[in-house]
């Protein structure tokens, strides 16, 4: 009794019932490269191939080598037909399940400091209520000055929701430190896509 065999959708090849290797259809020769014939691999021949692939040899721009091109396409049809034909079910894979960030994670922990020149010493500490209060209630950061180091010191917190408030705050404090008044300052923190930014002008 002769073994089942059936036919590849894909690559038109007969396969006998449980062996993954092609059978050899008559007519075959052997696939070349560099004049070296290789071992069968029982894939159509290149008549056979461009009648089942007309436009396939064309796109190829190594025209001495159209038998080994062709067996490499046939190749790849094989293998991309073996996974498709596997059955895989659905319900065996596993998504992987993630749990909603957290607010603490979200912003990370950032530190800005701000020195104090000796001149705006006294403005800062007449001025200090209402400059940690909008840092405080309305950018939701923490704010210290640091006696021993002369610098107001900002960082962020839990509470903390935009990355970008701390770069607002610390252009608050600087902008008063150059001078500004607070009201004006406050611009820096109300306004989006204000900066502040000095430079030095010489004399060449």
């Amino acid at each position: 009794m002769e073994p089942e065999t059936k036919t590849d959708g894909c690559t038109g090849v007969k396969r006998k019932a449980g062996d993954e290797k092609p059978m050899e259809l008559p007519g075959q020769a052997a696939v070349s490269l560099n004049g070296r014939p290789l071992p069968n691999l029982g894939y159509p021949t290149y008549t056979q191939s461009s009648r089942m692939f007309p436009g396939l040899l064309s796109m190829s721009p190594f025209r001495s080598y159209r038998e080994m091109t062709v067996g490499e396409a046939f190749l790849g049809l094989e293998k991309l037909c073996d996974v498709l034909n596997d059955e895989v079910d659905d319900k065996s894979i596993k998504r992987p399940h993630f749990p909603p960030a957290n607010k603490e994670n979200t912003v990370d922990k950032e530190l800005r400091k701000i020195h104090v020149p000796n001149n705006r010493y006294t403005p800062l500490k007449d001025n200090w209520e209402k400059l940690y209060t909008p840092i405080v209630e309305h950018l939701l950061l923490q704010v210290r000055f640091n006696l021993k180091t002369r610098n107001v010191e900002i960082r962020t917190g839990p509470e903390t929701q935009d990355p970008n408030s701390i770069q607002k705050a610390a252009d608050f404090v600087q902008a008063f430190v150059y001078g500004f008044d607070v009201d004006d300052a406050l611009a820096l923190v109300r306004l989006d896509d204000l900066y502040l930014e000095t430079f030095d002008i010489k004399d060449g």
